[in-house]
């Protein structure tokens, strides 16, 4: 065996031990051995009411019985949230912050300007298209009764489906929770701010 066979393989070995180390380096980086529960979330299925075991199916009688284990994970689900409850838990001052695209056509203080809209101060129970000396479009002309916390949710949300052909361009506040802050906010612009509702 020549020198020169044997010193290729010394080399393929060095090649060969070089590229399983940086592979295994790499490896540790994006793959680190550490304890599962760093990674993953434990989750207990003993509580679902869903599993059904070998007893309940062998004995008819027993899926009748309400263990107190099924009756704590029914009573852990929560009904959802009413728009009432988000706008008694809103931050009004969260909701002057949503005001800053409305500020180029509205003012929000008592006796403030009409300006491209009407003023809005004490909008919250006021009669819709009442306010004098502006020029309301067909599509609220065409509106009735008061601005009610429902109303107000329905038209924030999406103006142009509830006043169709409104000239506003306003695209209205998606997120439920914004735009209970908004009307929480303006809620509070009027010498009297209209009760909470309830639900």
């Amino acid at each position: 065996m020549s020198i020169y066979f044997i010193n290729k393989l010394i080399v393929a070995f060095v090649v060969a031990l070089s590229i399983f180390t940086a592979v295994r380096f790499v490896g540790e980086q994006f793959f680190p051995d550490k304890p599962i529960g760093e990674f993953a979330y434990v989750v207990d299925i003993s509580t679902s009411a869903d599993i059904v075991s070998d007893s309940d199916i062998e004995s008819p009688s027993s899926s009748n019985d309400v263990s107190p284990t099924n009756t704590t994970t029914v009573s852990a689900i929560s009904s959802p949230q009413s728009f009432g409850d988000l706008i008694r838990q809103s931050d009004a001052s969260a909701g002057e912050k949503q005001t800053a695209i409305c500020r180029a056509c509205h003012s929000f203080i008592k006796g403030g300007p009409t300006m491209l809209g009407p003023n809005l101060w004490d909008i919250v129970g006021r009669d819709k298209a009442s306010m004098a000396g502006y020029t309301y479009s067909p599509a609220f002309q065409a509106l009735s009764g008061a601005w009610t916390f429902d109303d107000l949710d329905t038209f924030l949300e999406n103006p142009g489906q509830y006043a169709t052909g409104t000239k506003m361009s306003y695209a209205g506040v998606k997120n439920d929770a914004d735009r209970a802050a908004l009307i929480a906010f303006l809620r509070l612009q009027a010498d009297a701010p209209s009760p909470l509702p309830n639900n």
